[in-house]
Protein backbone atom coordinates (compact mmCIF):
# COMPACT_ATOMS: atom_id res chain seq x y z
CA UNK A 1 0.00 0.00 0.00
CA UNK A 2 1.15 3.49 -0.80
CA UNK A 3 0.33 6.69 1.01
CA UNK A 4 -0.52 7.46 4.60
CA UNK A 5 -2.10 4.77 6.76
CA UNK A 6 -5.63 4.93 8.14
CA UNK A 7 -7.09 6.86 9.85
CA UNK A 8 -5.60 9.42 7.44
CA UNK A 9 -8.47 10.41 5.11
CA UNK A 10 -6.32 10.73 1.96
CA UNK A 11 -7.38 7.40 0.44
CA UNK A 12 -11.09 8.08 0.85
CA UNK A 13 -10.73 11.61 -0.49
CA UNK A 14 -8.77 10.41 -3.53
CA UNK A 15 -11.42 7.80 -4.34
CA UNK A 16 -14.20 10.35 -3.97
CA UNK A 17 -12.35 12.71 -6.29
CA UNK A 18 -11.70 9.97 -8.85
CA UNK A 19 -15.40 9.05 -8.94
CA UNK A 20 -16.64 12.65 -8.76
CA UNK A 21 -18.64 12.13 -5.56
CA UNK A 22 -18.77 14.10 -2.35
CA UNK A 23 -17.51 12.43 0.85
CA UNK A 24 -20.81 13.31 2.55
CA UNK A 25 -22.53 10.95 0.11
CA UNK A 26 -19.94 8.18 0.37
CA UNK A 27 -20.24 5.11 2.57
CA UNK A 28 -17.05 3.65 4.01
CA UNK A 29 -17.62 0.16 5.38
CA UNK A 30 -15.04 -1.21 7.77
CA UNK A 31 -14.62 -3.75 10.51
CA UNK A 32 -12.16 -1.87 12.70
CA UNK A 33 -11.92 1.47 14.48
CA UNK A 34 -9.32 2.92 12.08
CA UNK A 35 -11.71 2.37 9.16
CA UNK A 36 -14.40 4.37 10.94
CA UNK A 37 -12.02 7.13 11.97
CA UNK A 38 -10.78 7.36 8.39
CA UNK A 39 -14.34 7.76 7.14
CA UNK A 40 -15.12 10.44 9.70
CA UNK A 41 -11.87 12.31 8.97
CA UNK A 42 -12.82 12.42 5.30
CA UNK A 43 -16.35 13.59 6.08
CA UNK A 44 -17.78 10.32 4.75
CA UNK A 45 -20.42 8.06 6.28
CA UNK A 46 -18.87 5.46 8.59
CA UNK A 47 -20.44 2.00 8.57
CA UNK A 48 -19.15 -0.55 11.06
CA UNK A 49 -19.40 -4.12 9.83
CA UNK A 50 -19.63 -5.89 13.17
CA UNK A 51 -18.43 -9.45 12.91
CA UNK A 52 -18.30 -12.43 15.24
CA UNK A 53 -14.59 -11.85 15.84
CA UNK A 54 -15.03 -8.31 17.14
CA UNK A 55 -13.51 -7.94 20.57
CA UNK A 56 -14.57 -4.33 20.97
CA UNK A 57 -17.73 -2.39 20.21
CA UNK A 58 -16.98 0.40 17.73
CA UNK A 59 -20.60 1.41 17.16
CA UNK A 60 -20.11 4.74 18.95
CA UNK A 61 -17.64 5.71 16.19
CA UNK A 62 -19.98 4.67 13.37
CA UNK A 63 -22.90 6.37 11.70
CA UNK A 64 -24.40 2.93 11.05
CA UNK A 65 -23.72 -0.57 12.34
CA UNK A 66 -24.47 -3.67 10.30
CA UNK A 67 -23.94 -7.38 10.99
CA UNK A 68 -23.78 -8.54 7.39
CA UNK A 69 -22.65 -6.74 4.26
CA UNK A 70 -25.98 -7.13 2.39
CA UNK A 71 -27.59 -4.90 5.06
CA UNK A 72 -25.75 -1.96 3.52
CA UNK A 73 -28.34 -2.09 0.73
CA UNK A 74 -31.09 -1.15 3.18
CA UNK A 75 -29.06 1.85 4.29
CA UNK A 76 -28.30 2.95 0.74
CA UNK A 77 -31.93 2.59 -0.38
CA UNK A 78 -33.22 4.71 2.50
CA UNK A 79 -30.32 7.17 2.58
CA UNK A 80 -31.30 10.79 2.94
CA UNK A 81 -28.30 13.11 3.40
CA UNK A 82 -30.49 15.48 5.41
CA UNK A 83 -31.50 12.93 8.05
CA UNK A 84 -29.48 11.78 11.02
CA UNK A 85 -27.91 8.32 10.82
CA UNK A 86 -29.09 5.41 12.91
CA UNK A 87 -27.75 1.96 13.62
CA UNK A 88 -29.51 -0.94 11.87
Amino acid sequence: EEGPAKPDPSGVLEICSAFGVRPQETFVVGDYLFDLLCARSAGAIAVWLRNSHAREDFSASADYTIDTLPKILTIIESFDPHKEATNV
